[in-house]
This record gives structure tokens, C-alpha cells and sequence, in this order.
């Protein structure tokens, strides 16, 4: 199975510091872990501009089909559906989707890893399917087909996952 680092997000961090499972140090070298990564990941940018934007690229034209075929708000509500499921490991990556001012292509990973690329996503009214690669390398790549179903309140979650 995929090894990827499994830190919670911010915003799961932030409600593990307030209901006590965290204290205030553990909340801030957590936070400070993922600044960290994020500046990594900009100076690994900015060492190699022509591979960002090619990955930029294909990320935008792979949101750009996406949101063609199923609209923006049902690619958001899948991605922060899977961003809220502990069990997934590129959360992480998902944890804030349901921000409108976050572009949906900063969310996808053609080659860059971790890669996370959506294949296809089928909308019914009460259950979405959506199936996904996602890997450290291109070589490395696992395939599932995650169920989402609809409860009570119309939010998606994760029902069952499987691999392809």
C-alpha cells in the first residue's frame, strides 16, 4: 500500500487542539510541519519554473474537463469529501477543497508527486462514484474506485473503497 505521510490536516489539527486530544505545542509543530512542506514545495518550484508550469498545465486542463463534464460544485464536494476522510491518504492534500477561492487544478497532481489524478466521476442523485490514481511516481500508481454516498443532511462521505 501507498506510504505518504500522514499528518492530519490543518483544519483537523485545529479540532484536535480545541476538544483537548492535542495540546497547544503539538498543534503548532504540526502546523509548522506542514509550512515547512509548503515551503519546500515552492523552492522545488522555483528551482525548476519550466516542470511547474508544464505540471500547471496539465493540472488546469484536467480540472478544466473535469468541472466540463460534471460542473465545479460537484468536483469540490467530491474532493472535499475525500479530504475530510481520515482513512485516505492524500487528505492532506484535499483538506481545504471546499474553499471557492482555491482553484480546483492546485488540488489535482499530474507527475509531481504525490500524483492524484481523478479518472472519472459518475454523479447519481444520493451516490457519486469517482475513480482516482493516485502514487509516489508514475510507476507507483494505485488505482481505486471510491463510493460517495449522500446522508441525511446531503453531505457526501466515504462509503467503501476499493482498489481497481
Amino acid at each position: 500500500m501507498l506510504n505518504l505521510p500522514s499528518l492530519p490536516s490543518p483544519s483537523e489539527l485545529h479540532r484536535m487542539f480545541e476538544s483537548g486530544e492535542i495540546t497547544r505545542e503539538e498543534l503548532h509543530a504540526s502546523i509548522n510541519a506542514h509550512a515547512k512542506a509548503l515551503v519546500d514545495e515552492i523552492v522545488e518550484e522555483h528551482s525548476n519554473p519550466i516542470a511547474a508550469y508544464l505540471e500547471q498545465i496539465r493540472n488546469r486542463r484536467a480540472a478544466k474537463k473535469l468541472i466540463r463534464k460534471n460542473g465545479g460544485a460537484v468536483v469540490r464536494e467530491v474532493l472535499t469529501a475525500l479530504g475530510r476522510d481520515r482513512s485516505f491518504p492524500l487528505a492532506g492534500l484535499l483538506w481545504n477543497a471546499d474553499h471557492e477561492d482555491v482553484p480546483i487544478f492546485c488540488f489535482l497532481r499530474a507527475t509531481h508527486p504525490p500524483i492524484f489524478r481523478v479518472r472519472e466521476i459518475t454523479n447519481h442523485p444520493q451516490v457519486v462514484l469517482i475513480k482516482i490514481e493516485f502514487g509516489m511516481g508514475l510507476k507507483e500508481l494505485n488505482r481505486e474506485t471510491i463510493t460517495l454516498l449522500r446522508d441525511w443532511k446531503g453531505e457526501l462521505k466515504v462509503d467503501k473503497r476499493v482498489l481497481d
